[in-house]
Order: C-alpha cells, then sequence, then structure tokens
C-alpha cells in the first residue's frame, strides 16, 4: 500500500480533478485506487469549523448522554450533534435517542445510529492528529462519492474505489458498479489517494454510545 501525496485540498478544489491530477501518473501495474470519502467532502464545502457551529438547545442536551470510548469524537460534542440534527432532522434523532435508551440497558446496542443513518453516523469530529486547519473542523459525509471513483478510473485505468478508514477498525470500501469495479483484482493492493498532504485524515468510526 502506498499513500500518494497531494497538495492541501480545500473546497475551492474539485474532487475528480484532484484523482485525475494524481492518479494518471500511477503506474500500469496499479489495480486498485483509493480514494478518501473525507476528502470528496472537504471538496464539496461539508467541512465546517467548529467554532463556526452554533448548537442549539437540542443538541446540547442530547451530547449530555453520550459516551465517549476513548477515541475520536463522532457526535460527543454539541458541535457536531448540531451538524447531525441539520442533516437529518430533529425528528430522527430524537427517536433515534429514545430506541436507544430503552433498549441499551437490555444489553441492544448500536440502534442509534442504524435509525439515525449513515448521514449522521458518518459525521467526523476534529482530532489532533488531522492536518490543519481540519483539526479544528468536523466533517459531514460527502454526497455522491461516486464520481472521482468514475475519474480514477478513466485516469489511471485502475480500479477506483471509495474508502471510509478507520484506524479502529476494519476499513469501509464502495466501489460503483461500473465495468471497471468489476475486473478482476490484481497487481498492487490499494493506493489511497489521500496522504499528509490532503487534510483528508482517516476517518474514525462512530466513535460513541448513549448511556
Amino acid at each position: 500500500r502506498h499513500p500518494v501525496r497531494t497538495h492541501l485540498v480545500t473546497a475551492a478544489d474539485d474532487a475528480a480533478e484532484v484523482v485525475r491530477r494524481y492518479a494518471a501518473p500511477l503506474d500500469d501495474a496499479v489495480r486498485l485506487v483509493a480514494v478518501s470519502e473525507r476528502m470528496v467532502a472537504i471538496t464539496q464545502g461539508r467541512s465546517h469549523r467548529m467554532v463556526d457551529i452554533r448548537p442549539g438547545r437540542l443538541a446540547r442536551l442530547l451530547v449530555r448522554y453520550v459516551t465517549r470510548p476513548g477515541y475520536g469524537i463522532g457526535l460527543g460534542t454539541a458541535e457536531t450533534m448540531q451538524l447531525a440534527i441539520d442533516e437529518v432532522g430533529a425528528p430522527r434523532i430524537l427517536l433515534a435517542a429514545a430506541v436507544s435508551a430503552v433498549t441499551k440497558p437490555f444489553g441492544v446496542h448500536g440502534l442509534f445510529y442504524r435509525i439515525a443513518g449513515r448521514q449522521a453516523a458518518a459525521i467526523d469530529g476534529p482530532t489532533s492528529y488531522t492536518i490543519p486547519p481540519y483539526n479544528e473542523s468536523a466533517t459531514l459525509r460527502a454526497r455522491a462519492p461516486e464520481r472521482p471513483q468514475r475519474v480514477a478510473a478513466g485516469a489511471s485505468g485502475a480500479r477506483p474505489t471509495c474508502a471510509s478508514i478507520s484506524p479502529c477498525r476494519a476499513a469501509s470500501v464502495r466501489q460503483p458498479a461500473t465495468a471497471s469495479s468489476q475486473a478482476s483484482d490484481g497487481g498492487a493492493w490499494p493506493i489511497p489517494t489521500h496522504g499528509p498532504q490532503t487534510g483528508s485524515s482517516m476517518r474514525t468510526p462512530p466513535s460513541t454510545s448513549w448511556r
């Protein structure tokens, strides 16, 4: 696995062009290119500085019942909780919280994120190991992340994927249903197009649970 260093990706960039620029020079032996979903979200303007987020009363209330396991943030701050409310709606978040509160004492876990949905579960909070300025930002899930994958396929001939990678859990990888993605595996293993210069660190999983 070989990370490909890029420039610092921002909202001013186009994800498809970033992938094209750095995937095109790859060796013909490369068979798989992994694209950071967080990088795609950043180019879509879906990364927000924590100081710019204004948590409401509901977010401040619900965050009191979130327990952090010791890594990542997820919805463990009022700011990221507010983003979840804005993304999927207050009724859905309230339903998820209510079901989780009722079922967790019986040993049933994970229902909050199942009900809240992937849009809420995929929210990234700031972490100390993320490159500035994204170490002080929260990022939503990318919209239409398959577009850079298609560009990667056309630019490099490699099999493209969009990866949400966690340092604590196995990577979640999505592949587009195209002829390229159905090609047989072979050659080199994943070549992530994110690196220390992208501003898109490996994404932590939903890192909070409800008491």
